[in-house]
């Protein structure tokens, strides 16, 4: 019998019971060529400059909630490309430029933002995060934690970018038994003609982490008037505490950076479908430092309980 005749006998024989075979290998390959783009997209990238200090502490502690999550640095070329080739479901934007990259490079991606301050937070329906600031609510009940004798605290912000944020202190204000003395200004030079009038009405000065006002001449300004005057300075980084400050609420870098995180995580874990609209931004985690020796200086005692709150205790 010849070749041809017996692959032809075989085909009549096995062939019909074939047929099943092939349709279930055929339905196979059509599954795995649908799966296959699914399995190179990344479900989050963490976007980030690694030149800066606070940045790697919020990735580190990202990681630890995104251990695969790939990263791509600022300084790494063509960021465009980067983000292309891991087709994210989720960037994760560590800073302001990260923040600004990411917008360029993928528009319709949702993104998730830390450590950006203030107007540059922005929000939309495919970008959130977690503010720098730390809220006015945990601030407030923190300094009044610190100093249980305060009862008007003064302020001065600017209502271009901060009235939001000053309408929430006035809001939270009251439960607290505090009153919010706010002074708006446009120009820092401002703060030295008011400085004498508002520090004769409060019991402590609150400043807001607004690098166009609070510069370091501005803030040894401030220290040395409310020193001289025994009024109480809050700052916002534990360096201004160091510094003589009586206490800050400074953002807690990696708690920022495991929230945000977190948020990114559980945006990916959606259907692609139901990952837009992004849920709306948060305030940062704070944390409190203080000076004992200032305290002093302004016969203030400090609680136990207080103290034992404070992260850090300069003496």
């Amino acid at each position: 019998m010849s070749s041809n005749t017996q692959r032809a006998a075989s085909y009549r024989r096995w062939g019909p019971h074939c047929r099943p075979l092939w349709a279930m290998v055929g339905m196979l390959l059509g599954l795995l060529w649908l799966w296959v783009p699914v399995a190179w997209a990344e479900p989050v990238v963490i976007l980030t400059d690694g030149r800066v200090a606070q940045y790697r502490e919020a990735v580190t502690a990202a990681r630890e909630v995104l251990p695969s999550a790939p990263l791509v640095d600022l300084a790494s070329g063509d960021i465009g490309q980067q983000l292309l080739g891991h087709s994210p479901a989720v960037i994760l934007a560590v800073g302001q430029k990260a923040l600004a990259s990411a917008q360029s490079a993928a528009p319709e991606t949702p993104i998730v933002y830390c450590l950006v301050l203030g107007s540059a937070a922005v929000s939309s329906k495919t970008i959130t995060g977690v503010r720098l600031e730390v809220s006015a609510t945990d601030q407030l009940t923190l300094l009044k934690q610190t100093h249980p004798g305060l009862k008007r605290v003064g302020v001065f912000y600017d209502p271009r970018t901060w009235t939001e944020y000053i309408a929430d202190a006035n809001r939270v204000a009251g439960s607290l038994g505090l009153s919010i003395v706010a002074r708006p200004i446009s120009d820092g030079k401002q703060v030295r003609s008011m400085i004498g009038e508002v520090l004769s009405s409060v019991d402590g000065l609150w400043l807001l982490p607004d690098p166009q006002l609070v510069t370091a001449e501005m803030f040894s300004f401030l220290l040395v008037s409310t020193l001289e005057r025994k009024v109480p300075l809050f700052g916002f980084f534990d360096s201004f505490t160091k510094a003589g400050a009586l206490a800050s609420v400074s953002p807690d870098y990696g708690a920022i950076g495991s929230k945000a995180a977190k948020i990114a995580q559980g945006i990916a874990a959606r259907p692609a479908a139901t990952r837009l609209p992004v849920p709306t931004p948060t305030s940062s985690p704070g944390v409190l430092t203080i000076n004992q020796k200032t305290a002093s200086q302004l016969d203030l005692e400090l609680s136990q309980e207080v103290l034992g709150k404070a992260r850090q205790v300069f003496r």
